[in-house]
């Protein structure tokens, strides 16, 4: 799985067509690689008090939902997000890394889950 997801670095990412949750999409994507099935929402994973490698972790945005996979060291994760540019893409999606710990996500975490 660590040659897919290094393969799929700044890579792009469909949106699908009428689906907002195009990040969580995107994680059940990656735990289906691993052979395992991710529930159509978080909510029903066990709850994890840390992060730890390859978990879903959940944000609270501006009152929406965002999700990614702590990757690969338990301080980052990866996820599928909109570029932040003005492109003619903007239902583009590229997969990227960020921080955990650092501005702007950290305030955002809502929680770990695992299967």
């Amino acid at each position: 799985m660590k040659e897919i997801i290094a393969e799929m670095m700044n890579g792009r990412w469909p949106a699908a067509e009428g689906e907002h949750d195009t990040c969580w999409r995107f994680c059940r994507y990656i735990y289906s690689l691993k052979g395992i099935e991710l529930p159509a929402t978080v909510y029903t994973l066990k709850v994890l008090a840390e992060p730890k490698l390859s978990c879903v972790v959940l944000f609270k945005v501006n009152a929406q939902w965002h999700s990614g996979i702590v990757w690969p060291d338990g301080l980052h994760f990866i996820h599928a997000c909109q570029r932040g540019d003005d492109s003619d893409e903007s239902e583009e999606y590229i997969i990227r890394t960020d921080r955990l710990t650092l501005e702007p996500w950290k305030q955002f975490i809502d929680g770990y889950y695992d299967v």
